[in-house]
């Protein structure tokens, strides 16, 4: 509610609230995952994050495409 309000408001500052709680969310859902299984290297965990962020980007992009569902560039 607060982002958003700024935003509406203050759109600058909005955006760097926006930044900063992206980060403490990284930070967080990095610390849970480490904790959760036992990792000791919380670098590792971040990188793990990302690239299984990209990974299921990836395998949903080519799920849509094999049912037909592309992007349309431009009008």
């Amino acid at each position: 509610i607060v982002q958003t309000t700024l935003m509406l408001i203050a759109p600058a500052f909005g955006m760097l609230v926006m930044m900063v709680s992206l980060g403490l969310m990284f930070w967080l859902m990095t610390n849970f995952i480490a904790a959760l299984h036992g990792f000791k290297s919380l670098l590792q965990v971040f990188i793990m994050i990302i690239v299984s962020t990209f990974g299921v980007a990836f395998g949903m992009a080519l799920l849509l495409a094999f049912v037909g569902v592309f992007v349309q560039l431009g009008v």
